[in-house]
C-alpha cells in the first residue's frame, strides 16, 4: 500500500482524486489544525498517537464547530476509519495531554 511519511510511520495515502489535509504536533504544543477540506460526505481519519503511548484524539470539524468525526489512538502507530456525515466542509483537528512525544493525524475526503 502507498503511504505517506510521517516521522517514521507510514500512513496510509488518501485516494489520488481526494482532497486530503495533514497534522503534526509539534513538540511543546497541545494540538495542531488544518484548513478546511472540500465539501463531502464521506470522509477518513487518521491518528498517530505519540512516541511515548499518550493518547492523540482527531476530530473533522464543521464550520458551525460542531464535531462530525473522532478518533483517538494511544500508538505511535497510525489508525484509520471512515464516517460517513453531513455533506460539508471539515477542517482536522488533533490535541493531546502532553507536550512532548510527536503524533498527529490526517483527514481525508473519499467521496470521488
Amino acid at each position: 500500500m502507498a503511504g505517506i511519511l510521517v516521522g517514521i510511520t507510514m500512513m496510509p495515502a488518501s485516494p489520488a482524486s481526494a482532497a486530503s489535509a495533514s497534522c503534526g504536533i509539534p513538540e511543546g504544543g497541545y494540538g495542531c489544525s488544518t484548513g478546511y477540506l472540500a465539501a463531502s460526505s464521506k470522509i477518513a481519519l487518521t491518528t498517530r498517537g505519540t512516541n511515548n503511548y499518550k493518547t492523540v484524539t482527531c476530530r473533522a470539524i464543521d464550520p458551525g464547530g460542531t464535531t462530525r468525526a473522532t478518533l483517538s489512538n494511544s500508538s505511535p502507530n497510525a489508525t484509520s476509519k471512515n464516517f460517513t456525515v453531513p455533506n460539508n466542509r471539515y477542517f482536522l483537528s488533533c490535541t493531546r495531554t502532553v507536550t512532548t512525544g510527536g503524533g498527529g493525524g490526517a483527514l481525508y475526503n473519499t467521496h470521488v
